[in-house]
């Protein structure tokens, strides 16, 4: 009876669990071109895979190579040898299957092939970990490392602080880092440091931001970093910024107010080093909106200060009736377009992947380096478990894979290689203006107007977002606020006797150019710049330099953003950045 009951047991409840695969390699392999690649040479290529978790991973079971190598805790001499903290601290790798599929979309791209490429999963869950993870990749002389996370602090978003100093060091040694973008497109608020007396901060005339609820039942996290010490983990600030959450009746209903410390031996309860705060709260469907609130309570503020926050929902985006997209169940109302990217993939020295996608974060970084470096046409994966996904995660693991082609055929290809095959012509919707606007890197602004970019930078908390040219050749900026609000703030108040301003609508378009003394109807001077309005009263059909007899290309348009996600303009349509989706190059193109 007893070997009768162990039988079933093994029926019932011990029989192996199939391992979950990948199932559409082949048609992603097509799709991006890779398959014209010869992958005899696979072999030789390493990636290291670096995650919270690879959560039902079986080794043999053919989701990945039969080398792969799983490394969840670290040998203690190559932490002591490496100086990688304390060897008997351990973090537990977390029960997320992520980096696992990561793994598996990029040896699909790769080729699927059982001979390669040699795959390191690495445990890299929590700092620590990161850290070991890290000077493990580099001792094992991988050319890839694939990181499809980030993190929502640990810098002064300019792609230093600790975290990216660690990523530094694989970089250095020629490994091509290829990070997610994230999936912070339309999550994110960036303003400089203003506040009153008592330590409130505002945002223009506002002191709360807004957050809308959709639906009840609707967790989500809230997360303000800002600028503080973070050379490293330990550093500490006494720069202390709390926030609180407001329900739409005036109730606070949540707080983050952890008191930030400089460096010491031991953290006290409620006390930290870092400059970050975080709210985890589960919303209601209500007819108003939460507001949050941030209070500076120590430390030595300037304007030159930032602050950044995140909400995070924990549901996927839900259709609306009166919206013709799906949209965060937890939505911040004032996100402001661009600086989005979190750590590390602000870093001006790894690879940023995004895809086309409106949830794909998109930057510059404060440095203004034009990020993410490629978008990926398409991110969708499907799995053999039913499961289909797709984001910036993905996308960063495809490029990875298809990387692993390209170095396997040309192993001295370089970040800057790639940098040199994207596409030659975007794909683009209808714009409702009569000129097409195409989309350019801000560096590619003649440098003349670099004096008003500064200001506009000063006075717009890190505006403009994007850049764009007209086929005349004149440039436009995209910016986060109404061209009416921008050209006050750059121009000031409009003075006596210029009609034209003064009968500006908002469907007005706005120039500054340089202040030469140029007489003009529609322009006036203020200190360097020449302010001028085209159209103001809706019947004037002219251009500032009909009048003035200049260049139309000296004038900088100035064009409000509807669409974070490459659109220029006042309505709301697409344009997707020409020299940054990518195209597989062909052999010869590699080879030469």
């Amino acid at each position: 009876m007893k070997k009768l009951l162990f039988v079933i047991a093994l029926g019932l409840g011990l029989q192996a669990v199939a391992a979950v695969k990948l199932v559409d390699g082949d048609k992603m392999r097509a799709f991006y071109g890779v398959n014209r690649f010869p992958t005899d040479r696979i072999s030789q290529v390493k990636i290291a895979v670096i995650d919270n978790g690879f959560l039902g991973y079986q080794a043999g079971s053919g989701q990945l190579p039969s080398s792969a190598v799983l490394i969840e805790k670290y040998d203690p001499e190559f932490i002591k040898k490496y100086n990688l903290g304390n060897p008997a601290y351990h973090e537990n790798m977390g029960q997320t299957e992520h980096g696992l599929q990561m793994a598996e979309i990029a040896w699909a791209l790769s080729g699927g092939k059982e001979e390669g490429p040699q795959f390191y999963l690495l445990n890299g869950n929590g700092i620590t970990n990161f850290r070991r993870a890290v000077r493990y990749a580099i001792e094992n002389r991988v050319d890839i490392v694939l990181y499809s996370q980030n993190r929502e602090c640990c810098g002064n978003f300019d792609g230093g602080g600790f975290i990216n100093q660690i990523v530094n060091e694989a970089t250095a040694q020629g490994i091509l880092w290829v990070n997610a973008a994230g999936n912070y497109g339309g999550r994110v608020f960036n303003a400089n440091v203003v506040m009153d007396e008592e330590g409130l901060l505002y945002y223009g005339t506002r002191s709360r931001l807004r957050i809308k609820s959709h639906v009840d039942d609707n967790p989500a996290q809230i997360i303000l970093s800002y600028t503080g010490g973070w050379d490293s983990e330990t550093q500490g600030t006494e720069k202390d910024i709390d926030m609180f959450l407001y329900d739409p009746e005036g109730n606070q209903v949540a707080k983050a107010d952890l008191k930030q410390v400089l460096q010491k031996d031991k953290l006290e309860s409620g006390e930290t080093f870092l400059a970050r705060e975080r709210i985890n709260y589960t919303f209601a469907r209500k007819d108003g909106d939460y507001t949050l609130e941030l209070r500076a309570k120590s430390g030595a503020f300037t304007g030159n200060d930032h602050v950044r926050i995140v909400v995070i929902p924990q549901r996927d985006p839900i259709k609306m009736q009166d919206q013709s997209k799906p949209v965060d169940p937890v939505q911040l109302l004032d996100a402001t377009p661009g600086y989005e990217l979190m750590v590390p993939a602000d870093n001006p020295t790894v690879l940023t992947i995004g895809d086309i996608n409106a949830y794909s974060a998109s930057g510059p970084n404060m440095r203004g380096d034009e990020k993410p470096d490629f978008l990926m046409e398409r991110s969708e994966a499907s799995f053999s478990n039913g499961t289909i996904s797709s984001g910036t995660s993905n996308a960063a693991a495809l490029f990875a894979g298809i990387v692993a082609i390209l170095k396997a055929y040309n192993p001295s290809l370089s970040k800057y290689d790639l940098l040199r095959f994207v596409k030659d012509k975007a794909r683009v919707s209808s714009a409702p203006s009569e000129e097409k606007l195409k989309v350019v890197p801000m560096f590619e602004l003649p440098q003349s107007f670099s004096g008003l970019l500064k200001e506009l930078r000063q006075q717009l908390s890190g505006a403009p977002t994007m850049a764009g040219q007209y086929a005349s050749g004149r440039f436009a900026l995209g910016l986060p606020v109404s061209p009416l609000d921008t050209f006050k703030l750059l121009c000031g108040e409009i003075p006596a006797g210029h009609q034209a301003f003064q009968q500006a609508k908002g469907d007005a378009e706005y120039f500054i150019t340089f202040n030469r003394g140029v007489k003009d109807p529609v322009c006036y001077g203020r200190g360097e710049a020449l302010c001028c309005i085209k159209n103001p009263s809706g019947v004037v059909p002219y251009f500032p330099w009909d009048y003035s007899g200049r260049d139309e290309r000296e004038y900088l348009h100035l064009k409000k953003i509807r669409h974070v996600n490459g659109a220029l303009g006042d309505a709301a349509y697409t344009e997707v950045p020409a020299n940054k989706v990518w195209r597989t190059p062909n052999p010869r193109e590699i080879a030469g």
